[in-house]
């Protein structure tokens, strides 16, 4: 089984976005996780972790297009970062 993170399985945010994973993140690390949902049973399997300038909290896909995330920087009033997430080469094609 993978921890997910520094605190083991506690996630800050989570949202399902591009090509159906659940994308979540810590609390303090600059990662997004992608988890995919199991075809049975209940645990969720994690697939990649894609790096992220900020640390955890809240974030938001674009409704006008997916591939465009955004994050805030804890302690920073009003600052978003905007980036385009690129998928691991790995993943099938369907899922990017």
């Amino acid at each position: 089984m993978k921890i997910i993170g520094a605190r083991g399985f506690s996630v800050s945010g989570g949202l399902f976005g591009p090509g159906g994973f659940l994308y979540v993140t810590g609390h303090s690390e600059q990662a997004l996780y992608l988890l995919e949902m199991p075809k049975g049973g209940s645990t969720l399997k994690w697939v990649a972790t894609i790096p992220i300038s900020a640390k955890g909290q809240a974030f938001g896909w674009d409704p006008d297009d997916p591939g465009l995330f955004y994050s805030i920087l804890r302690g920073k009033p009003n600052v978003v970062i905007e980036a385009r997430i690129s998928h691991p080469t790995y993943l099938p094609e369907k899922k990017r």
